[in-house]
């Protein structure tokens, strides 16, 4: 999620994804039910999930994404404001959220705005997210890595230029705080200024609107709807309780300033583009400008005592409110925005490009008829270390098995066999039929030769009541996406101290490199590639050893080597990846070599991956390690005990 996903300028500013009535777009309103007349239609967020990327069920949503309680609002002409969202609890002043310090005394209100979604665990956030968080992943994140078009000029002035890079070029110092953060953006909101519209330039010597519209502009003026859509803006940035709903729906600017006389009171909206926003209202209750035009002709639907007093019947006839609807399109908008033309055209964003994963056939029912259904909404980038698979519909408490292969592993009637991909099991929650959900969350790794792979998966869920005892969903398919060049370091690590040097690399033929270490540190730098590249890969660090490719290697067979098959295929190597994500790849002291950081335990064979030393955890340099052996091409069982690479007796 992006805040550029909910604020799209051909939309108004808005979010084209809050389709009126559509089921991902619905909030169940304040009773908590659907289909009821308080339902809210809102912004698709994120499921529930945690920092690992493991989704959890939520009332009313299960593990799909969860929405907005509100409409979004436009982020076009919204440096005016001051102050924002619907209840304008972003005010002018605007703090540093880690120190509460003033950072900007007044005219802030969009940098406020700024620090909500981000920790918002429904809008864009993992649960627990703080803003360390944020800026620890912003640190390390590539610009715009997941679009597949950027603007011209704004590729060429990033180039290769990371994000500390680009900090230093707007603040002086390569620091990334939350502050700045919020300030970067706003500064990029303030230049979305839509002021073109063809009643910009409409004058009695030079007319630009028709008899029609300026039919309606007039009842527009006769109707005192110009006294809230007031100005420049159409806004007159105050607060009104219209009628749209019960106040205790929605208490909107009580909640804010706890005065009796704000209860239900709400943001007036720009009309700017207004033809481009729908559905309309802070709970997008109509679905067109003719519903809105309605609502007001017949003076709002619910009333209380501060009720605005303009909010009558207007008694207008069908030709009035037709000339009253032509005013409030054409005339209001602007064209750049409309087509995303400059300065309203961002870079693609990776939801609404063709690098999502495609729901593609059908699946086999379980339970009560339910067929279990794919959630698989995550960016398929080569180095996403968490690229999480969802499951919902099924029959709750059953074994569930993710497949994901270069073809279509299909509807069985066995669950594929070493499969490429991913072979990995879970018991779903929950209890009964179509009640079932849960999720996998798996590394992709940062290889060039993944790029341009298409993969299709299924789940497969133990179910008696299926056809030979096994529900499965419809498949889906991606493609792993990235840049090549991240990827094309290779050669030499380096480090400084005593320690390991784990940057790595492959050499010619054999994709051997040297890992230097002189110091404390870690390299981090890494090479890729089939056996020919050369390059470099620079890190600092911290560790023991001789360097990446010198020491020895443990005998007996490879604990990561989960089929038994005598090599460790991507699904394996995955595996390995996503535990040590997870923190530590440590034995779980019975039989099966794994994650179980809570127990400490030793008391079993340590990973064959923890080389040297022996300390029960892999580390960085270990599992640089391996991805090299397997990128190779293989990492086998080698004779006389060694597991290594020995691609010549496999």
């Amino acid at each position: 999620m992006a805040c550029g996903t909910c604020h799209i300028p051909a939309h108004g500013g808005t979010d084209p994804r809050a389709t009126f009535g559509a089921l991902r777009a619905t909030h169940p309103g304040p009773d908590g039910e659907f289909g009821t007349d308080d339902d809210i239609t809102g912004s698709p967020g994120v499921p529930f999930n945690d920092a690992i990327g493991d989704y959890s069920p939520v009332d009313a949503y299960g593990i799909l994404e969860q929405v907005t309680g509100r409409q979004a609002p436009s982020a076009i002409n919204a440096g005016y404001a001051q102050e924002l969202f619907w209840d304008g609890r972003a005010g002018e002043e605007f703090r540093d959220p880690l120190t509460n310090a003033i950072v900007l005394p007044n005219g802030a209100a969009l940098e406020t705005q700024v620090l909500g979604p981000p920790v918002s665990d429904v809008e864009m956030a993992h649960s627990g997210r703080d803003w360390n968080d944020i800026v620890d992943r912003i640190a390390s994140a590539k610009p715009l890595a997941l679009s597949p078009h950027i603007p011209l000029g704004l590729e060429l002035y990033i180039g290769d230029q990371s994000y500390p890079e680009l900090f230093a070029a707007a603040f002086g110092t390569p620091e990334i705080t939350p502050a700045r953060i919020a300030m970067a953006i706003a500064t990029y909101e303030r230049t979305l200024v839509s002021n073109e519209a063809p009643i910009d330039s409409d004058t009695p010597q030079n007319p630009t609107l028709t008899p029609q519209e300026q039919q309606g502009r007039n009842i527009f003026n006769q109707s005192n709807c110009n006294r809230c859509h007031s100005g420049p803006l159409l806004s007159d940035n105050d607060f009104h309780y219209i009628g749209v709903r019960p106040q205790a729906d929605d208490l909107g600017r009580f909640e804010v300033t706890g005065v009796n006389g704000d209860r239900g009171r709400f943001k007036t909206p720009s009309l700017r583009n207004v033809e481009l926003s729908a559905p309309y209202m802070h709970n997008g209750r109509f679905e067109t400008l003719e519903d809105v035009v309605l609502f007001y002709n017949r003076g709002g639907d619910f009333t209380a005592p501060n009720l605005d007093q303009d909010i009558r019947p207007l008694n207008l006839n069908a030709q009035e409110r037709a000339a009253l609807v032509a005013f409030l399109r054409r005339p209001l908008t602007d064209t750049r925005v409309t087509n995303q033309e400059a300065p309203f055209n961002p870079p693609t964003l990776y939801t609404q490009s063709d690098r999502v994963p495609e729901i593609i056939s059908t699946g086999t029912s379980g339970s009560g008829g339910f067929m279990p259904q794919p959630l698989a909404l995550e960016p398929p980038i080569a180095g996403n270390p968490s690229f999480t698979v969802g499951i919902y519909g099924a029959l709750g408490g059953a074994s569930a098995q993710l497949i994901i292969d270069t073809t279509d592993p299909g509807t069985g009637p066995t669950i594929p066999a070493d499969p490429f991909f991913a072979n990995d099991a879970t018991t779903l929650a929950g209890s009964g039929a179509g009640n079932g959900t849960g999720s996998i969350s798996l590394a992709i790794p940062p290889s060039a030769a993944l790029i341009g792979q298409e993969l299709y998966g299924r789940w497969y869920i133990t179910d008696p009541s299926a056809p030979g005892g096994l529900a499965v969903t419809p498949a889906f398919r991606f493609t792993i996406f990235g840049d090549p060049d991240d990827f094309t370091g290779e050669g030499e690590g380096e480090g400084e101290g005593e320690g390991e040097g784990e940057g790595e690399g492959e050499g010619e033929g054999e994709g051997e490199g040297e890992g230097e270490g002189e110091g404390e540190g870690e390299g981090e730098g890494e090479g890729e590639g089939e056996g020919e590249g050369e390059g470099e890969g620079e890190g600092e660090g911290e560790g023991e050893g001789e360097g990446m490719n010198e020491g020895e290697l443990p005998t007996g067979d490879h604990s990561a080597d989960q089929n038994a098959d005598g090599r460790i295929n991507l699904s394996e190597l995955l595996r390995v990846i996503q535990f040590f994500n997870l923190g530590a790849y440590h034995c779980d002291g019975v039989t099966e070599d794994g994650f179980a950081p809570d127990t400490g335990d030793t008391n079993c064979t340590p990973h064959a991956t923890d080389y040297n030393p022996q300390n029960w955890a892999i580390s960085l340099q270990e599992l640089l390690r391996l991805i090299q052996f397997y990128n190779s091409g293989g990492y086998y069982q080698c004779e006389g005990g060694e597991d290594g690479y020995c691609p010549a007796n496999p």
